[in-house]
């Protein structure tokens, strides 16, 4: 089963999440995205407040259009609290981790397809009669590569994780990192690989987590 199947369900474990038996207050980073929605309502479905299982839930979105969206779309939810900005934003970052127990990073880079890649298909295909077909490539945006986000980016909220006295970090990342001749790693610019290189950088720092794949 996916990550997304495992959220779905509609009562998934996420004793990741709040570790101890008292009452967390949890971040999402990504929150605005399509797993971090789905974490964000499953976390207010178990119940926030006293004598919830989490004392707060906040989600990290990058724009007020997309804190917007995530609220519309939680219908009668409440209790999440939204902090709008840039992970690479030192200032953001310390806004929304303080006070925090435990964070959910699902926070990642978004590939774009090149239509140029896609029109160099096309052409191939039609000259060969269909017989070769060039792999599709993928672009991003200049202040969104893999390197920064899926790296740099990781790296500086475990910074920000261990500033605030963070007791645990959940970060949902991706299978097949080690693997360099991966696909995904030839057309997106070694997306995969910086995902590694941050989870081995969180295994390494003796912080307590949870990786998900």
């Amino acid at each position: 089963m996916s990550f997304l199947g495992f959220l779905r369900k509609s009562n998934p474990n996420l004793d990741a999440v709040s570790p101890s038996k008292a009452s967390a207050r949890v971040l999402v980073t990504g929150a605005g995205g399509r797993t971090g929605s789905i974490i964000v309502r499953k976390l207010l479905e178990r119940g926030v407040g006293e004598g919830a299982p989490f004392a707060g839930v906040r989600g990290l979105v990058r724009t007020e259009e997309s804190g917007q969206a995530l609220v519309e779309g939680l219908d009668t939810l409440k209790g999440l609290e939204i902090v709008v900005g840039d992970i690479s934003d030192p200032e953001v970052l310390s806004k929304a981790f303080k006070g925090i127990d435990s964070v959910v990073i699902v926070l990642g880079s978004k590939p774009q397809r090149s239509y140029l890649s896609l029109a160099r298909i096309f052409v191939v295909k039609l000259l060969t009669f269909g017989y070769a077909s060039p792999q599709e490539s993928f672009v991003f945006p200049e202040e969104g590569t893999p390197e920064q986000i899926d790296w740099l980016g990781q790296k500086a909220q475990f910074d920000a994780a261990e500033a605030a006295g963070v007791k645990h970090v959940v970060l949902v990342s991706a299978m097949g990192g080690a693997k360099q001749e991966l696909e995904t790693n030839v057309v997106m610019s070694n997306i995969v690989r910086w995902k590694r290189k941050a989870e081995c950088a969180l295994v390494a720092s003796g912080f307590p987590y949870t990786g998900i794949h």
